[in-house]
């Protein structure tokens, strides 16, 4: 679909529903004021920031890495495997662990990456791509 047709399809819609008047239930379900509408739009903009959160987690033709860096689960990825050949060089036996295994600590100068952890694991465990969702 081009930009032009996409244009003349929401110019036509936005006529639409400026001139006819709602539903009747529509009219019954909803509130009508300004506070209303602002908690719509922001709801509805709500939803679409979880969509395209979702997109871009999984998607790599609309968030290349190439381009932008590693995507989320990219990154994540990485990470796990720079860790484990980090304590399998300290002398962990990563075979066998069940988790972190704790030789050694993060460095203070790096404790910033924890925001953006614990956002990753907000947007994971939102979307269901945690390994614990079922």
């Amino acid at each position: 679909m081009e930009m032009k047709q996409l244009t003349r399809i929401s110019s036509i819609d936005g006529l639409f529903l400026s001139l006819t008047k709602p539903f009747a239930w529509a009219q019954r379900a909803l509130v009508w004021s300004g506070e209303a509408y602002l908690s719509y739009s922001l709801g509805a903009l709500a939803v679409f920031v979880y969509i395209a959160s979702y997109f871009f987690w999984f998607n790599n033709t609309a968030y290349p890495s190439e381009f932008y860096g590693p995507v989320g689960s990219e990154a994540s990825q990485a990470q796990a495997f720079t860790f484990i050949v980090r304590d399998q060089r300290l002398g962990a036996n990563v075979g066998s662990a069940q988790g972190p295994t704790g030789v050694f600590d993060l460095r203070p100068e790096k404790s910033f990456l924890k925001e953006k952890h614990a956002f990753l694991g907000y947007v994971c465990s939102i979307v269901g791509a945690s390994k614990g969702s079922k």
